[in-house]
C-alpha cells in the first residue's frame, strides 16, 4: 500500500510540473507538443518560442514558398494551349497596364506593413516589458509587429503558389494572346482552317511576351489584391476593438475597410479594361485571395483567437493598449506586484 501511495503521488507531481522542451530538437519539440497531455508545458514552451521572436515554422516556410516561386518565374513554362482562328476572345488589343507589376507590389506590401506596425506600436507603446530578437532585446511592439507580419507573409506566398499553379498548369490564353503572339500563321481567312484547333504556331515576339500570353488563369494582380487588402480588413476588424465603442469611430474602421476592399475591386477591374484577363480568370483570381486571407487569418495567425492575442499569453506582464480594448496604463511586474490587495483586508482598513 505504502509503494501504491507513494508510487500515485509521484504521479500527481510529474502531471503537476511543467515538462521543459526547450532543450528539444525542433522535431521532438513538435511531437512532444501534438502528444502532451498536459497545457501548461505547452504554453511555456511557446511562451519561450514567442520571447525569442520564435516565427520560424512560419519564416521557414516563407523562405521555401519564396523559393519555389523563384523557379515558377525562372525555371518553368506554362502549358502549350492551341487556339480557333474564329476565336474572338483572344483577339482584343494590347494595352499597357492600368497597375503594373510594380505599382502592384508597392501598395500591397506598404499597406498592411503601415497597419500592422501602427496598430502594434499603439497597443503597447506604454509596455515597459522587453523581449529578444536575434538575441538583442527589443521593445515588445516589435515582436508582436514581427509575428502578425510573418503570418501575412505567409498567406503572401500560399495565394501566390495556388495562383501560380493553376496559371502553368492551366495555360489559358489571354484576351490579347494575337497581339502579344502574333503567330506565323494567317489568320485573315479563317475558313481555311475551318474548325482545326491549331497547335503548328510560333510566336514571332519575344520569348517572354509570349510566356505571358499564355498564363491567363487566375489572375495574379486580382488574387494578390483580394489577398492583401482582404486580410487587412480582417486584421482591422479584429485588432482595432476600441472603434467599436463610439459610433462614429466605428463608421471610420468599416470606411478604412471599404476603402481596402475597393483598391483590390478596382485592381481586379483593371486586368479586364486593359485586355490582360478574362472575366473568370479576374474572379478565380479574386476568390483565391479572399479564400486564402480568410484561411491565414482563421488557422495560421492569431487574429481570431483573443487568448493568443491577449498580453498574459506573453512570456511578461502587459495591459492590454488602446487598441485592444483595454483602459488601464500598461504596468511593469513590480508595480502590479505592489499595488496588490489582500483578499481579506477590506478596502478602508487600509492605512
Amino acid at each position: 500500500m505504502a509503494n501504491g501511495t507513494d508510487r500515485s503521488r509521484n504521479t500527481g507531481n510529474s502531471r503537476s510540473r511543467p515538462v521543459s522542451c526547450r532543450n528539444l530538437n525542433p522535431t521532438k519539440k513538435w511531437i512532444f507538443l501534438l502528444r502532451s497531455v498536459n497545457p501548461i508545458s505547452c504554453d511555456t514552451w511557446l511562451k519561450v518560442q514567442l520571447q525569442n521572436a520564435g516565427c520560424n515554422l512560419p519564416v521557414h516556410l516563407v523562405f521555401d514558398g519564396g523559393i519555389t516561386l523563384l523557379v515558377f518565374f525562372v525555371g518553368v513554362t506554362p502549358i502549350r494551349r492551341g487556339f480557333y482562328c474564329t476565336d474572338e476572345s483572344i483577339r482584343y488589343p494590347f494595352h499597357d497596364s492600368t497597375i503594373p507589376n510594380w505599382m502592384l507590389y508597392i501598395y500591397t506590401f506598404t499597406i498592411p506593413f503601415v497597419v500592422i506596425s501602427l496598430t502594434e506600436f499603439l497597443s503597447h507603446r506604454r509596455s515597459r516589458s522587453t523581449g529578444t530578437f536575434l538575441s538583442r532585446p527589443v521593445p515588445i511592439w516589435f515582436l508582436h509587429m514581427y509575428r502578425s507580419f510573418v503570418d501575412f507573409l505567409f498567406g503572401c506566398v500560399a495565394s501566390q503558389l495556388m495562383t501560380d499553379v493553376g496559371k502553368y498548369t492551366m495555360g489559358r490564353l489571354r484576351p490579347n494572346f494575337i497581339a502579344v503572339c502574333n503567330p506565323n500563321i494567317t489568320l485573315t481567312h479563317c475558313d481555311m482552317y475551318g474548325n482545326k484547333y491549331i497547335t503548328d504556331y510560333k510566336c514571332q515576339d519575344s520569348q517572354n511576351d509570349a510566356k505571358e500570353s499564355r498564363v491567363s488563369f487566375p489572375s495574379g494582380h486580382s488574387s494578390f489584391s483580394a489577398y492583401t487588402m482582404f486580410y487587412v480588413a480582417i486584421y482591422v476588424q479584429l485588432r482595432w476593438n476600441v472603434m467599436n465603442k463610439r459610433s462614429h469611430l466605428r463608421l471610420i474602421k468599416c470606411g478604412i475597410q471599404i476603402c481596402l476592399i475597393l483598391i483590390a475591386y478596382y485592381t481586379a477591374l483593371s486586368r479586364v479594361m486593359d485586355n490582360k484577363h478574362h472575366w473568370s480568370d479576374v474572379s478565380a483570381g479574386a476568390l483565391i485571395g479572399v479564400v486564402t486571407a480568410s484561411l491565414t487569418a482563421r488557422y495560421v495567425s492569431s487574429l481570431m483567437n483573443d487568448k493568443a492575442l491577449s498580453d498574459d499569453k506573453l512570456p511578461y506582464s502587459i495591459n492590454s493598449g488602446p487598441l485592444t480594448g483595454g483602459a488601464r496604463r500598461p504596468q511593469s511586474n513590480y508595480d502590479l506586484e505592489a499595488q496588490q490587495i489582500p483578499k481579506d483586508q477590506p478596502l478602508g482598513d487600509q492605512h
